[in-house]
C-alpha cells in the first residue's frame, strides 16, 4: 500500500447537454469540477473548480489520459480509516461557483462532524445521515444568487480496512460511474481510487 491515496477522474460523458433541446442549438456546456475532501475526523478542505472540457455537446466524452488527479490524501497512515470526496459538477455561466464551493465545504464539515459524533466516528455512516440536510442547505441558501449552474453534490467514500490493503492485489480500485442530472442535462463521471 502506498502512503498517499488519490481519487482520479477517468472520463466525463455528456449524455444530454443542459437547458433543453432549444437552448442546446445555440451553445455548448463549459463543464468544471470542484468539491471538497473529507478526512476520517470530518475535517474538510475545499477543492477549487477546474476545467473538464469547455465545449460539451450531446454524446461528447472527455477522456483523461493519464487520469486527472482530483485530490490526494497524504499521508494515509497505517490504520483503519475512511476518506471521502464531495464532487460538484458545474456548468460555467456568469460566475459564483468558486464562492459556492467554499460555502458548501464549510457546511459539509459542520454537518459531517455532527454526524460523526452521533454515529460513533464512522465516516461513511455519518455521510449517509448528512447528505439530505447538506443538499437542502445548498438549494435554499447557496445556489440562490449563483450565476453558474451547480449540479447536486455527490459524495463518494472509500474504506481502508487494514495496513497493506489493496484492491485484489492492485494499487487502484475498480472504476465507478456517477450519473449526475440537473439543469436539463445529464452527465456521467467515471472515477477510481489509487494508492501512490
Amino acid at each position: 500500500m502506498g502512503t498517499k491515496l488519490s481519487i482520479r477522474i477517468l472520463r466525463v460523458k455528456c449524455v444530454d447537454e443542459t437547458n433543453g433541446k432549444w437552448v442546446e442549438k445555440f451553445g455548448n456546456d463549459e463543464i468544471y469540477l470542484g468539491g471538497f475532501s473529507v478526512m476520517p475526523n470530518g475535517d474538510t478542505s475545499e477543492i477549487l473548480p477546474s476545467s473538464i472540457y469547455p465545449h460539451f455537446d450531446d454524446g461528447d466524452v472527455k477522456v483523461f489520459s493519464p487520469p486527472k488527479i482530483f485530490h490526494t490524501f497524504s499521508p494515509v497512515g497505517e490504520m483503519n480509516n475512511e476518506f471521502a470526496i464531495g464532487l460538484i459538477l458545474i456548468e460555467k455561466d456568469e460566475g459564483g461557483a468558486t464562492q459556492a464551493v467554499q460555502q458548501i465545504t464549510e457546511k459539509a464539515q459542520e454537518l459531517i462532524k455532527a454526524g460523526l459524533a452521533t454515529v460513533g466516528g464512522l465516516l461513511g455512516t455519518a455521510i449517509n445521515f448528512v447528505i439530505g440536510p447538506l443538499l437542502s442547505h445548498i438549494s435554499k441558501k447557496i445556489v440562490v444568487g449563483v450565476r453558474d449552474d451547480l449540479f447536486l453534490t455527490q459524495i463518494v467514500n472509500v474504506s481502508i480496512p487494514h495496513p497493506g490493503f489493496t484492491w485484489s492485489g492492485s494499487n487502484h480500485s475498480a472504476e465507478k460511474t456517477l450519473r449526475i442530472a440537473g439543469h436539463g442535462g445529464i452527465y456521467e463521471l467515471t472515477y477510481d481510487w489509487e494508492f501512490v
